[in-house]
């Protein structure tokens, strides 16, 4: 089965990116991915989040900073 790839852009806030580099170090060193990038710990995001229960997705979305509208200035 073949999927096509799409590029996107995406913000996400600094400690974001401190939990991505985590996950990867965490990833890598327990074995479960080689050199893991951040698309594979997206699409990870993805798969938890869509056998989520209501409940879990509730507490995800209070836990979640609220998103600004717009780009980021500088």
């Amino acid at each position: 089965m073949s999927y096509k790839r799409e590029k996107i852009t995406v913000s996400v806030y600094n400690n974001e990116l401190v939990t991505i580099e985590k996950l990867k170090k965490r990833l890598s060193d327990e074995g479960l991915l080689v050199a893991p990038t951040t698309s594979e710990i997206v699409r990870l995001a993805l798969h938890v989040l869509g056998k989520a229960s209501r409940r879990e997705l509730e507490a995800a979305v209070i836990v979640t900073p609220d998103r600004r509208a717009g780009r980021p200035k500088g």
